[in-house]
């Protein structure tokens, strides 16, 4: 949009309030009532709500009563996943301010919001049971066919198909799965703040979902292609339909401005990074909140794996959780026992792949390594992820990050103390303060900035955005792996033993009974006493000269953990915890639902000693490295009783390190698992239960002795500091405009707090 456009639409609506208001002080009904609004509105950067909310899922919803119009489209896909014969049709959902409709040729058109989200048409968790697994198996390769496209035998408009009470209905949209008992889909009003702004919002799950066609190939070009396939469809690139016998096309250039970007919270974040390496015309920008970048090494590290329910098969259970195409066989689907046994096939196929390589890289993994795929990138990111998140942990923002700058694109990062969720949840009605700015707003900059070229703080934005540990204020930054740093070395000298017999597998007993402050049997240590605080900002490498007694069978795993400990408990934020959230300012209930939401801060809680950050790596493969294919299968075995340089990579952190406290590394045989006894829910019981031969063998018959003289870690700090000596002060934490450039001025405190209870947001 032109600054022009931008000032008459402003004072458009400026004009518009202003005669309102006189005919209300006049007594003037018939005056009073505004028209629906003509276009977006931006006012300090930010689109503004312009748009009356109506309710998707009321049942007396029609389009015809509503200034946002809702309707379903079918997208057809270049694959035939399932081998049906034809292309895949994917369900989508479309939300669009009427106003872009019916602007007419040459009229304002809305930008695009787009969440892929395979979760999206409903989970399916008790499906484990049903699928099992057939021959022979179904490889990519196979599912990666062609057919002809569809022909459509009619067209039609926008208008036509949103008025079409037959077609576009609040049951259309609204549904449940009876068999998982929700109603679905279950994500599609959590974009109402921005479909008031003025944004057309567009959802779906992805072939393989309920209502639509195909296998949910997690991970895979056939994913990544289809769902890039809705982008071609907004820029008038590709078929849709109005049917699912895709019979009658219907076009979106009759609404979307061509400018599209992709938002979404752990898979959804996955795909928008996987859609981006398609370099598609008309993606502008991408938010990935937790997102994967790197499938091998969400799922495994260093050559071993990390999956938490300890087996090599859990991309099989991320895609069944989400083949909602099979909860329910009602007959409406007449191809769902073919499907069915396509997906015990292809299910092989990923179990097999997965327990033949045993946490190592190859063909397999790269085939999924979108993070190796720079050369098609052509979208600016902004990167959102929780510090605290043990599951999509930092490494894969650090990936994403490193491709989207090495593609010559703009990334930014906020970092949040959160573990594997969100600051923001409309749901809930709830924002996070960030500062200068919630975290909707920085998302409203952000895409005021990249989709309608709004020259606002996001043009002096840092690149870091981070909150702090010490007092969760959000402060600005410019160091990530800046070449300064701090060294720990080995407490002692000569050679430390770890034995793996009798250590514990997960965070909390190794926290409780490992991480006392002393070595142990199970555990070397490694300890810095902080004189002056410091800010660790980036990669953490501990270089371990090490060798092992046993090199027999089993998974044989090295693992390092970062812990801050201190005589006396410290305010922090837990590892793998959802933080407590508090109402720091209410909403305005007088405003509709998208703009009514509390602004919240999250509790710290106390405690002498908190995991900072770990990393895990396979004894058998000294080279494995912080890139996934550095990771493949040694050449030779290596040689009990025998020295070799290891690299344990800790996940990248942010993480202010204060004067007084301790920094202890530990060298421990295993991290991040839950014990057999504490596996929750169904759904990892029911993937243990189904594959046992894809389950991990974590030998504990081993001891690791380390060569202390050959060992050290190296903290990068976001200052110059001296080895193991005093350190510069911290970036000071403030909050400010994006414009304040960092370590300038004092401190500013966060927003006093009612001490009211609301909340963490989170979305899975």
């Amino acid at each position: 949009m032109s600054v022009t456009l931008l000032l008459a639409a402003c004072v458009a609506l400026s004009v518009s309030l202003v005669a309102k208001a006189a005919a209300l002080a006049l007594g003037d009904e018939s005056h009073a009532q505004e028209p629906p609004a003509a276009q977006m509105v931006f006012v300090d950067g930010m689109a503004q709500p312009v748009f009356n909310y109506s309710d998707a899922r009321a049942k007396d919803y029609t389009n015809a009563n509503s200034e946002l119009w809702r309707f379903c489209v079918y997208v057809e896909s270049d694959y035939d996943t399932d081998l049906d014969g034809k292309c895949d049709l994917m369900k989508v959902y479309v939300q669009v301010p009427r106003a872009a409709v019916e602007s007419g040729e040459g009229g304002w058109k809305a930008p695009v919001l787009y969440e892929a989200r395979p979760y999206n048409a409903g989970m399916a968790a008790d499906l484990h049971e049903v699928m099992g697994f057939g021959t022979p198996e179904l490889d990519d390769e196979a599912m990666a066919k062609k057919p002809a496209k569809r022909v459509a035998t009619a067209s039609m408009s926008t208008s036509q198909l949103a008025l079409d009470t037959t077609r576009s209905n609040s049951r259309v949209w609204n549904y449940d799965i009876p068999t998982v008992g929700s109603g679905l889909p279950e994500n599609y009003d959590f974009y109402d703040y921005y479909l008031v702004r003025g944004y057309a919002i567009v959802q779906t799950a992805g072939p393989g979902s309920y209502g639509s066609e195909g296998l949910v190939c997690t991970g895979t070009q056939m994913e990544r292609d289809a769902f890039a396939g809705v982008i071609e469809w907004i820029n008038g690139k590709r078929s849709a339909y109005a049917d699912k016998e895709g019979t009658t096309s219907v076009s979106a250039s009759d609404w979307a401005s061509g400018k599209v970007g992709m938002i979404g919270h752990s898979y959804a974040g996955s795909v928008a990074f996987e859609v981006a390496t398609t370099g598609v015309d008309g993606l502008e920008t991408i938010i990935p909140e937790a997102g994967v970048a790197s499938w091998y090494s969400y799922v495994n590290s260093q050559g071993v794996c990390i999956e938490k329910s300890k087996s090599h098969d859990y991309l099989n259970f991320i895609a069944a959780t989400c083949t909602s195409r099979l909860t329910i066989d009602d007959g409406k689907d007449p191809g769902y026992d073919s499907v069915l046994k396509r997906c015990k096939q292809h299910r092989s196929f990923v179990r097999n792949q997965q327990v033949q390589l045993r946490g190592d890289f190859g063909p397999f993994w790269e085939e999924r390594e979108w993070n190796a795929r720079k050369d098609g990138l052509n979208a600016s990111a902004l990167i959102v992820t929780g510090l605290n998140d043990d599951n999509v942990t930092m490494r894969q923002a650090d990936y994403l990050r490193d491709a989207i700058l090495a593609s010559g694109n703009n990334a930014k990062v906020i970092l949040h103390q959160n573990a594997h969720g969100l600051p923001f949840d409309e749901e809930d009605a709830v924002d996070l303060d960030m500062g200068a700015h919630t975290y909707a707003e920085w998302v409203n900059l952000w895409l005021a900035h990249e989709l309608c070229d709004v020259s606002n703080d996001v043009d002096s934005m840092s690149d870091f955005l981070v909150q702090s540990n010490v007092d969760g204020s959000f402060y600005e930054s410019e160091a990530w792996d800046s070449g300064s740093s701090v060294t720990l070395r080995p407490n002692g000298d000569g050679e430390a033993t770890v034995s793996a017999r009798g250590a514990s597998y997960d965070n909390e007993s190794l926290l409780r009974k490992t991480f006392t402050g002393k070595p142990s049997e199970n555990a070397a240590l490694w300890s810095l006493d902080v004189g002056e605080q410091f800010t660790i900002a980036g990669k953490i490498p501990a270089h371990v000269r090490a060798k092992v007694d046993n090199t027999g069978e089993g998974d044989k795993m090295m693992c390092a953990v970062l812990v801050d400990a201190a005589d006396a408990p410290f305010a922090t934020y837990a590892m793998g915890a959802m933080p407590e959230a508090e109402i720091v300012r209410t909403r305005d209930k007088s405003k509709g639902p998208a703009d009514a939401y509390d602004t919240v801060s999250w509790k710290q809680v106390k405690a002498s000693r908190k995991i900072v950050t770990f990393g895990r790596m396979d004894l058998r493969n000294p080279e494995a490295g912080y890139d996934s294919a550095s990771a493949t299968e040694r050449d030779e075995p290596i040689k009990a009783n025998t020295y070799y340089d290891y690299t344990i990579w800790l996940d990248p952190t942010y993480y202010t390190v204060q004067a007084g406290h301790r920094l202890e590394l530990y060298i421990v045989p295993f991290c991040g698992y839950s014990e057999e006894s504490e596996l929750s829910g169904e759904d990892t019981n029911s993937l243990v239960a189904e594959a046992d031969d894809a389950a991990m063998d974590l030998d504990q018959d081993y001891t690791i002795t380390i060569q202390s003289d050959k060992s050290s870690a190296s903290l990068p700090t976001t200052e110059k500091a001296d080895d193991r000596s005093s350190v510069a002060p911290a970036t000071r934490q403030r909050t400010g405009k994006a414009a304040a450039k960092p370590d300038s001025g004092a401190p500013v405190p966060a927003p006093a707090s009612t001490n009211t209870n609301a909340p963490a947001p989170t979305r899975q």
